[in-house]
């Protein structure tokens, strides 16, 4: 049809397809590439896909193995790929992620990834920036993760780089010490902390090196133990995520706000477990936690001790947790609670009550109304391990059923 076309609507039409072509792909947001250098196709191919590479809003790249350069091998395939890729994402304007696997960056590498204009997401995996002393542009980088980095004046040296601007820091499989590292480097606007590793590595955290924190997000394998915290660590803390052992330390004397537990163990002595929550200074709104208690009793002991909670998150591994309760309406009620949100684990696998849907969850929600009149959204999540259930509900893959309270005080079935 294009050969019906004269010579001026040709070039009009190319020139419309052109503008679609960076329209779209500038405004994309499921343009995610994956990169691997190392071969004479994977070169070829960066060059001939220019335009994708630049419209690209999530970039990964791996060299397979460990990429040093060197001045006797200064351009080897893998080299120049790499250079190719910075070139062109140094003017991208759609670019917020870049995620960089085995590479050692030379400050000319360093130059390129600062300079990138719209660059929010550094991620790093065995890969470092070398220290250098030439200047390096002021990054709009917001975001940094570091895993298995382990040289600590490498690390240092980019979070100097990003002192003014990093709001969020992720680090895994680090074997240095990034609380001392914290404490020399000083960032001005570190609102996120999340660390994972077999140490929580919070006993040598300074109240000026985490003064600025809000959010921290601890994952260990380690056993609970006394943190022995310095006094003061941590004194805007309001979204706490870690096992239960870690909370019960942190959460007294900080206003901390929102606690879901990581480890999901069952607590042994549940009430006593929960004094701790008492003592935030801005009260408990949102948690998570694990439990085999019936609701009935679950919701009066949060009752006692954490009043304001707002929302509910409750693992489980046994149907007790769905036992209708017939007693009758307490004087401890959580007056602010409007969600609750209810996950079986996959070791779960007696449902009897599933049959009675969506009866017995209704039952159950009235029977939540005693001790949470404000009550508007009931979730329940079905693990994929149990496809019988999902079937016999007749709830689709990656769904919840959901109960949600209307103004006339019925619950509708949202699925």
């Amino acid at each position: 049809m294009c050969s019906w076309l004269a010579p001026v609507e040709r070039q009009a039409l190319s020139c419309t397809c052109r503008a679609l072509f960076a329209f779209i792909n500038t405004n994309a947001p499921f343009r995610n590439l994956s990169l691997r250098g190392g071969s004479i196709s994977s070169l070829l191919s960066l060059r001939r896909h220019a335009r994708v590479l630049a419209s690209a809003t999530k970039v990964r790249w791996s060299s397979g193995s460990i990429w040093r350069p060197t001045p006797t091998k200064p351009w080897t395939v893998v080299g120049q790929s790499f250079r190719f890729m910075l070139s062109v994402l140094q003017t991208s304007t759609p670019l917020h992620t870049l995620q960089l696997l085995d590479v050692e960056l030379k400050p000319s590498h360093q130059l390129s990834i600062l300079s990138i204009p719209t660059l929010k997401r550094l991620k790093l995996r065995r890969s470092y920036f070398v220290p250098t002393t030439i200047k390096m542009p002021v990054s709009s980088i917001k975001s940094l993760s570091l895993r298995s980095a382990h040289q600590p004046a490498a690390i240092e040296y980019i979070l100097g780089l990003l002192r003014s601007t990093l709001e969020t820091l992720e680090v895994k499989n680090v074997a240095s010490n990034i609380s001392l590292i914290l404490e020399t480097v000083q960032l001005l606007r570190l609102t996120c902390f999340k660390r994972w590793g077999v140490n929580p590595g919070l006993t040598e955290l300074t109240p000026r090196a985490s003064s600025t924190i809000t959010k921290l997000c601890i994952t260990t394998c380690s056993d609970p133990h006394p943190l022995c915290l310095s006094d003061g660590v941590f004194p805007k803390l309001r979204e706490l995520f870690s096992p239960w052992w870690i909370g019960v330390q942190l959460v007294p004397g900080r206003p901390v706000q929102i606690f879901y537990d990581t480890g999901l163990k069952e607590l042994s002595d549940f009430q006593a477990d929960l004094v701790p929550l008492a003592q935030s200074t801005r009260g408990i709104k949102a948690l998570r936690l694990s439990t085999s208690l019936s609701m009935h009793c679950l919701l009066q002991h949060l009752a006692t001790h954490v009043p304001q909670l707002q929302r509910l998150h409750v693992w489980t591994n046994t149907e007790s947790l769905m036992a209708i309760s017939q007693q009758p309406p307490t004087e401890r009620i959580l007056s602010a609670l409007i969600e609750i949100h209810i996950t079986f684990a996959d070791s779960w696998h007696h449902i009897e009550w599933c049959e009675a849907r969506p009866s017995t969850c209704c039952s159950l929600s009235e029977m939540c109304l005693w001790i949470c009149p404000a009550l508007e959204l009931a979730t329940i999540s079905i693990t994929e391990s149990l496809p019988g259930v999902r079937a016999k509900w007749d709830i689709p893959p990656q769904q919840n059923f959901k109960l949600r309270r209307m103004r006339t005080g019925e619950w509708e079935d949202l699925i």
